[in-house]
């Protein structure tokens, strides 16, 4: 969310194992036939997206129905996304207390800073076994430094001054991300940068919706609103 006079902006991260009640979605499918994929009560987060169909616009209804929160728009990074824009800022300073080798998102740091792009930014966001207790909250931490250290990198460099940069970043923001209609351009998506560049990143606050382990769960593997 960004606040209309952007004086400040607030990332809201929603754990995937939070356990949601999907509501009924319409879609346009692949081959451009409309339908209503009916919704499902007491699932994991994401399965508002990809499953048996469902679109980001699934997701927009589920964060609603979840918290409140109506979004106005969506972009959507998969993992080629987080390659091609780290690279297109010229990497992203990332600072690690101690030496990181994980073996499974194959990820390699010394202690201290890093600037990571490509493949070493999408280890980055992708590790839960190298930091913390390995599980998914600690890897949302990860996220929100590395998305923080971003958009730090890209208010305090020329990118968005420099018309040049900001039409490449703008370039490769629409091929690396889904978006929906209204922002699907380069023009809009660059006038968003522009935007973005106002807001103070002293004033960028992350934070996750608040959970508790399911009580509902022997083995613990997912969470639920904590509404106390």
């Amino acid at each position: 969310h960004v606040a209309k006079d952007r004086s400040n902006a607030t990332a809201l991260s929603i754990p995937r194992d939070l356990i949601v009640d999907v509501p009924d979605c319409p879609t346009t499918q692949e081959d451009g036939t409309k339908t209503v994929i009916p919704g499902t009560q007491g699932v994991r987060f994401n399965t508002s997206l990809g499953e048996s169909g469902r679109d980001a616009g699934c997701t927009m209804r589920t964060v609603k129905e979840a918290t409140g929160i109506q979004p106005d728009h969506f972009m959507m990074a998969d993992f080629n996304a987080v390659k091609t824009l780290t690279t297109a800022v010229d990497g992203v300073e990332v600072c690690v207390e101690h030496a990181v080798d994980d073996e499974k998102s194959k990820l390699k740091l010394p202690p201290g800073k890093s600037t990571v792009e490509g493949e070493q930014a999408l280890a980055f966001v992708r590790t839960r076994h190298a930091f913390g207790n390995e599980g998914d909250l600690d890897r949302i931490k990860v996220q929100q430094q590395f998305l923080g250290s971003l958009m730090r990198k890209m208010s305090s460099s020329d990118t968005l001054t420099s018309p040049t940069k900001l039409v490449k970043l703008a370039e490769a923001a629409t091929k690396a991300l889904t978006v929906d209609s209204a922002i699907g351009n380069v023009g809009t998506l660059k006038d968003i940068a522009l935007e973005l560049k106002k807001v103070p990143t002293k004033n960028i606050t992350f934070t996750t919706v608040p959970v508790k382990d399911n009580p509902a769960e022997t083995v613990k593997a997912t969470v639920v609103l904590n509404e106390a």
